[in-house]
């Protein structure tokens, strides 16, 4: 065996005997160690072989040499060497054959020649054969492809007489594999994606996907082909120029494009509905402004018919009471808010679903068409609403805030919520901006108050923050002519005046002492109705009527309750003929109060059973209705027109 390359052929059934040309010393010659004829018996030395050396162009006399001698034998003319593996005769001196009888005296079986591309590489490669060495012999050619010497087609080139050992290993392997697919899915795997090729540390080829799927999945991570130990961390991408692997780089780009596509058109259908929105808001608006002016031109024609009349003809109204209409039942309970528009006559009455397969709370809406039911009850938020309010020109839009921490616009004609702004804390109130019915306010239960605006669903506009007061803000009303919003917190009422769409000044509201459970204002007179929870101060439940004066308020009555105030009961203000009332609930001898704005005295108690959580003003079909919500009752009382 060389010493310079010892193992090069330690596992397989050759032997490296010799080797050593001086012209081209990576000449290596290789004998069969196991290759024997039968009734031939071989001498012990050398593996049971003998070695010839014929060199047509060297002098050199071998017939004083022993084999040992032989294998040190330096070759000075490598043109025409061969190593000849042949039979030797029991007790027989081995001696160089007769020129021109070397085949026919040795039975030549076995005749190889190999070159390695340098001393280090541990790959070497046929370079030569004589031609036809298989004529007349037993055994065929023995390949280093094939060490077991199990037999194999030979391949030859009629010119140049030589196998390319590269070319029929290749041939082997696809006999065993083809090289193109993955053994877990048996799909071709790719040089991109999430599919491409990889290895284990054992050596064995996979999809990255199916491999990794694998040794997540598998108890005992092991390799699919050998069984061996295997771990994430040995997978290996692989960047093999010989191996045919699927080109997925069209592919991956394609589906980046689809879904960039798909994004684009997803922002377009969000812009047409926001512009289909916006236009039926303009439809809605000018079709109140039509009814506005005609209703104007009307009231002309009546006031001038009244000026024409004798003073004698005009006959007081008598004047009448409250007395219940309607009742109605909701079996869910929950019921906490409520919501009126003028525009569609619809009632909405917030309440818990239980009868869909998710529970949560919705709103359930009463027409004007006899005070009905509508049969189905949206939900909209998984938890309890805390606050409602109608679009002011698009009835059909309704804006709720829950504990849920998100603030929700439904259409309640489609039933189906539109959009949905999420914030970091439980919601308790919202308003409408009358000046820009974009624009609304969510006040939380930290004192924030966020103003959004429905165009840029991403982010708000503007955060008005508490200064000293971080109780929950329990009412939010908008003052159209001072453009600005009252916001009413547990312990503080503050005027936050708009200077541009993104900067409010926020202005203190003196003279008024909480704490604070309910705020209700009049837009057509300006007055502010505050009610206030019993104190040290001030034992009593107080309802203070006040006049809004620019960002001061001036005191006109405080209405006295009882002594007790657990419920935040919202009040109201309601017309009853040309009478203006305030409307307030008196928990101790559970009745709705109603006090006269203008005589500032009590105007009719109204005894209910349970107690009232919201009270709400009701013009339709020229009757005028107050209403009441409980935990599961909604009544209806009508009074003067």
């Amino acid at each position: 065996m060389s010493e310079e390359n010892p193992d090069l052929f330690s596992d397989s059934n050759v032997e490296v005997r010799s080797h050593g040309v001086p012209e081209n010393p990576d000449i290596l010659w290789v004998v069969n160690q196991d290759e024997r004829q039968e009734g031939h018996e071989y001498p012990e030395a050398g593996g049971g072989v003998s070695i010839v050396l014929e060199d047509s162009g060297s002098e050199t006399d071998y017939s004083n040499r022993t084999e040992d001698q032989y294998v040190n034998t330096e070759v000075t003319d490598s043109s025409d060497t061969e190593i000849t593996l042949s039979p030797l005769p029991r007790n027989t001196d081995w001696e160089p054959p007769p020129e021109g009888e070397g085949d026919e005296a040795l039975n030549v079986h076995s005749v190889i020649i190999i070159e390695r591309e340098s001393e280090f590489v541990q790959e070497p490669s046929v370079v030569s054969m004589p031609e036809n060495p298989n004529a007349g012999v037993e055994n065929p050619i023995i390949r280093l492809e094939n060490p077991d010497y199990e037999p194999v087609e030979e391949v030859t080139d009629s010119e140049t007489s030589r196998v390319s050992n590269k070319r029929s290993y290749s041939a082997m392997i696809s006999e065993d594999d083809d090289g193109q697919t993955c053994p877990v899915c048996l799909d071709v795997w790719t040089n991109a994606g999430a599919h491409r090729l990889c290895s284990l540390k054992c050596g064995h080829l996979f999809g990255k996907s199916c491999i990794t799927r694998w040794l997540i999945t598998e108890k005992k991570k092991y390799c699919p082909q050998c069984n061996k130990r295997a771990l994430q961390g040995d997978i290996r991408d692989l960047y093999a120029s010989k191996l045919t692997v699927v080109d997925s780089s069209e592919k991956v780009r394609l589906e980046q494009e689809l879904e960039e596509v798909k994004k684009q058109k997803k922002e377009l259908e969000i812009e047409l509905l926001k512009s289909r929105m916006t236009l039926e808001s303009y439809i809605k608006q000018m079709d109140v402004l039509k009814q506005r002016v005609a209703l104007l031109e009307g009231n002309t024609v009546c006031e001038k018919k009244a000026l024409l009349q004798k003073p004698e003809a005009a006959v007081p109204n008598k004047i009448k009471k409250f007395h219940l209409e309607k009742t109605f039942g909701i079996q869910e309970g929950s019921c906490r808010v409520s919501a009126f528009s003028p525009l569609n006559n619809i009632l909405i009455v917030s309440q818990q679903i239980r009868n869909q397969p998710f529970r949560g709370f919705g709103v359930k809406k009463i027409s004007k068409n006899g005070m009905e039911f509508h049969s189905h009850a949206m939900m909209i938020h998984k938890k309890a609403l805390r606050d409602m309010s109608y679009h002011p020109v698009t009835p059909n839009l309704l804006l709720t805030v829950s504990f849920d921490k998100s603030a929700k616009l439904t259409n309640i004609e489609e039933n189906r919520t539109i959009q949905t702004f999420q914030t970091e804390q439980p919601l308790w109130s919202c308003c409408w901006d009358h000046d820009d019915p974009n624009i609304f306010y969510a006040g939380a239960g930290n004192g924030l108050v966020t103003v959004y605006d429905i165009r840029r669903q991403s982010e708000p506009v503007a955060n008005l923050s508490p200064t000293e007061d971080f109780g929950a803000v329990v009412a939010l009303r908008y003052a159209p002519g001072g453009r600005a919003v009252i916001c009413c917190r547990l312990n503080s009422v503050v005027y936050y005046e708009k200077v541009s769409p993104t900067e409010y000044n926020a202005i203190p509201v003196p003279g008024l002492v909480g704490p604070f459970f309910s705020l209700s204002y009049n837009s057509e007179t300006q007055h502010l109705l505050v009610s206030c929870r019993p104190s040290l101060a001030n034992p009593t439940v107080r309802h203070v009527y006040c006049e809004m004066n620019g960002t001061s308020v001036n005191k006109l009555f405080a209405f006295h309750g009882g002594t007790r105030q657990t419920l935040l009961c919202r009040s109201c203000f309601i017309t009853a003929g040309d009478e203006s009332l305030c409307a307030v609930f008196q928990e101790n001898t559970n009745s709705v109060e109603l006090w006269s704005t203008s005589t500032f005295s009590r105007f009719q108690s109204i005894p209910v059973n349970d107690h009232i959580l919201d009270l709400i003003s009701i013009k339709t079909d020229n009757r005028n209705f107050l209403g009441t919500v409980s935990d599961t009752m909604v009544r209806f009382f009508e009074g003067p027109s």
